[in-house]
């Protein structure tokens, strides 16, 4: 008998569902301090639940769209940072 089970992803949380930052950061690909420091500046909408930060699907893909060249201003296009 096979004792082996495949391996099965965890199923995607609902796009309103809180999500700790570091689960958000597997998700989109950045890691969960750069999630943290943008909450902090207030770039990307979270809350702080005692020590656990918490955000959404939904906030991180406005954050996302936020990012988008159109919505940079034409004179900071092309800076380096």
């Amino acid at each position: 008998m096979d004792t082996h089970t495949p391996y099965r992803r965890a199923p995607l949380p609902g796009i309103d569902e809180p999500i700790p930052l570091s689960d958000a950061a597997a998700l989109f690909g950045f890691t969960s301090d750069f999630l943290r420091q943008l909450a902090l500046k207030g770039r990307l909408r979270a809350v702080r639940r005692t020590h656990l930060w918490l955000t959404t699907r939904r906030w991180v893909q406005a954050y996302l769209r936020s990012r988008s060249r159109k919505n940079i201003p034409i004179r900071y296009r092309g800076r380096r940072s």
